[in-house]
Parts: structure tokens; sequence; C-alpha cells
């Protein structure tokens, strides 16, 4: 199996919202060494008002995104699409991409009428560098070169990270140049901390990471809240009945004896309130995750010995009737969050409102090898209305023409519902909201930065005086 490591670069950071402007990836072996890549760029889509932050962080400019001469935003999908197809399986990883890139990618995919779950099926397995990264310093300090902040804190910015450790990141934000600083680090740990990345393949899919988390007596999960790392010892202590991928570990740094009888109410006390004594764990985002007997090392600076934590483990490892406990604990939590919680009105954050069914699978498989006139009475034959609007959203985008005058209309609104909400709540970058922040930015800025910054305002500008006079 070898790697596909990526990158985006977006107009913003609503991940339902915003689109991939580039996006670079290296296929590699096993050893990490490259077989192929992949740098794609694509035209804007109309309703996408970019962040001014995102266009300053990457340099991408409106001479580059009105290009006619790139594909569209589709166009670049289908290639991403197909080069995913073709590297399959693999696992593929990103940095900070578990939270982002994925799920900018899996968006793009359900907007242009794919399966979104791409990464995670045709046995792809995924992973994010930058835990890794963070739990390597956690777990062995002084492994890895981490540079400060202003605020002398440790800071794990790619673009500072990877030359602190010797790569020359000459071109950071650019999405091919962040891959090759992506893979310059995992390879730094590969090769100086080879139990931290095997266990990467350990946990990569939610099947993985559960049998991990349910077949060592004593692990330890390295995470990082808020910029602070935590090292927790723990077992398995249940998993809920209704949502797969929510598991729990017992922390060991609590004695079990005070936990073993409690009911369903104590279990959700223990689960919710701080000091948390279960902890709920995300097997489907990738956690990091290794036995306790790997890194001997670590224990020489817990507060507990080794022995103490797998004694207590022992207590809970195959009480089958505690985790059943344990797993209504996690049910009843879900149930009260999910009740009265209503569905959003908005097609782009519906993604996971349920799946297609065989017939409309079998329709999008015929939309893609067809002509854009069949694509359209396919399209309408749609059951999912989701998939039947996106469909029409699509058309709009690359073959308006073929619509119905009434469609075309309808999609014009959209659009300009989309630059010109007066909304400041709506969860998408709205023209107004751009201007503002355009506005704040350019008091601080340099002259020649201004230049930027005022082909920007020209875009802006510009899009207002279209858009308004339909």
């Amino acid at each position: 199996m070898g790697y596909v490591f990526y990158d985006t670069e977006t107009t913003g950071v609503e991940t339902s919202f915003d689109q991939i402007l580039q996006f670079g990836a290296i296929y590699t072996d096993d050893d990490l060494n490259e077989v192929e890549r992949l740098d794609l760029r694509c035209q804007l889509l109309p309703n996408v008002v970019p962040h001014p932050k995102a266009l300053i962080i990457t340099g991408v400019g409106p001479e580059t995104f009105l290009n006619e001469e790139l594909p569209s935003h589709y166009e670049m999908v289908e290639t991403i699409r197909s080069k995913l197809i073709e590297w399959s399986p693999s696992l593929i990883l990103g940095y900070n991409s578990i939270d982002f890139d994925e799920v900018l990618v899996r968006q793009a995919l359900y907007k242009t009428l794919h399966d979104p779950y791409l990464t995670n099926t045709l046995g792809n397995l995924r992973a994010d560098v930058l835990s890794l990264v963070r739990a390597a310093n956690s777990l062995a300090p002084g492994v890895l070169e981490v540079p400060l902040n202003e605020k002398g804190r440790p800071t794990f910015k790619l673009d500072q990270l990877a030359p602190a450790n010797g790569f020359e990141h000459t071109n950071a934000h650019e999405a091919l140049s962040d891959v090759e600083a992506t893979i310059f680090m995992a390879r730094k740990i590969k090769e100086s901390l080879p139990h931290i990345w095997e266990s990467t393949k350990q946990t990569a899919s939610r099947q993985l990471a559960t049998e991990m988390i349910t077949e060592t007596p004593c692990f330890v999960q390295s995470v990082t809240y808020f910029g602070t790392p935590y090292n927790y010892v723990m077992t398995f202590a249940g998993n809920n009945p209704k949502i797969p991928y929510q598991v729990t570990g017992f922390d060991l740094d609590n004695n079990p004896e005070y936990y073993l009888d409690a009911d369903v109410d104590g279990l959700i006390d223990a689960i919710t309130k701080q000091p948390k004594a279960i902890r709920k764990i995300r097997s489907n985002a990738s956690p990091v995750i290794l036995a306790a007997d790997d890194i001997l090392e670590f224990f020489e600076t817990t507060a507990e010995s080794l022995e103490t934590y797998k004694e207590r483990a022992g207590a809970l490892v195959g009480n089958h009737a505690f985790q059943s406990r344990v797993g209504d604990a996690l049910a009843r939590i879900s149930d009260d969050a999910a009740e009265g919680r209503e569905e959003s009105p908005y097609i782009e954050e519906q993604i996971y409102s349920g799946f297609l069914t065989p017939q409309d699978k079998a329709r999008l498989v015929e939309f893609r090898k067809s002509d854009w006139e069949s694509r359209l009475t396919i399209v309408n034959s749609l059951a999912d209305p989701r998939y039947k609007e996106l469909g029409i959203r699509v058309i709009y985008c690359e073959r308006p023409e073929i619509l119905e005058e009434v469609d075309r209309n309808r999609m014009d609104n959209w659009v300009k519902q989309h630059i010109f909400n007066p909304d400041p709540k709506v969860p998408w970058t709205t023209l107004n909201k751009a201007r503002l922040e355009l506005e704040a930015i350019s008091k601080m800025a340099s002259s020649e930065q201004q230049v930027f910054l005022n082909s920007i305002s020209d875009f802006y500008g510009n899009l207002e005086g279209k858009w308004s006079k339909l």
C-alpha cells in the first residue's frame, strides 16, 4: 500500500460553503519515495465570495481564480476523483487534514454528485500528520525541533515547523510545497520514532481503531486540546450502540473501583463532568493510540507506574456488564443532544442526512458517462432532493444554456442570495462580510500588501456590479 499526501488551498475556512481553489498531492511508495504528483487549480464558483484572509495567506488573487483557461470546479473535482481512485488503496494523509482538507474534499465530491466517502472506501485509510507531530513532541520531547510563537508557546504551524527541522519551505501555503513539507515531517517521524509512525496504520480506519482500542488492555491516547497536549492512559470502557464511531476509554489515572457498580446516571457524570473518568474517542478520526508496552519511556515521567495502570485495567478488561452500562450512558447522552436538533436548511450541511438509494446511485453513474443534455434528464429523475438540487447547480455552473429559463432565474437568485445576503449570521462569507474584513486588514497593511488588497477590492466591486444588475 502506498501513501497519498495532499493539501488544499481554499477560499476560506467554512468547510461546508467555501471551495477548493488548488489541490496538490504526491503519491509515494511505502518508503515515502515519490512516485507521482498532481497539481490542480480551478476557477471560482459563482456563488462563492473568497474571504480576504484566505487570499492573503495563499497569495491567490483574482487574476488566478478568474482565469478562464483553468478548469472549472467540476472538472477539477473529476480529475481529483479519478486520480484518487487510480491510487487506491492508499493511506491518505495531510497536515490538519482530518478536520479541514478532508472535509473540503468530501464536500467537493458531494456537490459534484460523486461518492463523498472516497478517502475511507476502496480500501483507503487516512491519517493526519499534524496529530502525529503533536504526539511525537508530547511522548518523545526533543526529537523534533518545535519553534515557539510570540507568546512563548510551541507552534505546530507547518510553515514554521518544517523549516525548524531542516526543510526549505520557500513557498509556504502553496499546495504542493505544503505537501512536500508534510512528507518531510512524516519522514522525520518515520525515521526517528518508528513506533509512532507505525501506530498510524493501526488506527487509520474506524474498524482498525476500534479493534486497537477494544483489544489492547492498556493503551495511551495522545491528543491536543486548545494547544495543550494530553496523554491519557486508558483501557476500553464501552461503545455507543447508536453511533458506531463513538468508543470510550476509562482513564486509568482514576481508580476503577469507584465506578464498577455505578448506574447509568453515575456513568453519564463520569463521561460529561470534570474530571472525566471516561473519555470519548472518535474511532473514525484516526486517533493517535499506542499500546502502553510500546512506549515504556513515557511511563518514566507519569505519576503512576505502568504496573499500577495495568492492575487497574485488569478490573475492566472483559467486564461486559460495565461496558454495556457505559454504552447505555453514551446512548442517553447522544439522544439528549439530538432531541430538538433541527436539520440545517442548507443542502451543503445535509451531506450526512441519509444515503442514496441504489436507483439514484445507478443514475449518477450514468450521469458521469452522459453528455450534458442527457445529464439534465438524469438529474430531473433523481429521487433524492439534495442531489437533484446539487445537480441543477452543477449544470448551471457548467452549461447554463440548457436549463429552462425558470431554473436559470432560480439559480441566479441563489447566487445573489449567497453574495448579498444581509444576515450576518449566515454560515458563509457574503460580500458585506468580506468587505468589512478587507477594510480592517487594509488599516494595518504595508504599501506593498496594499497593491494585492486593492486587486481584491476591485474584484469585490466587479462582483457587486455584475450581480446587482441581474
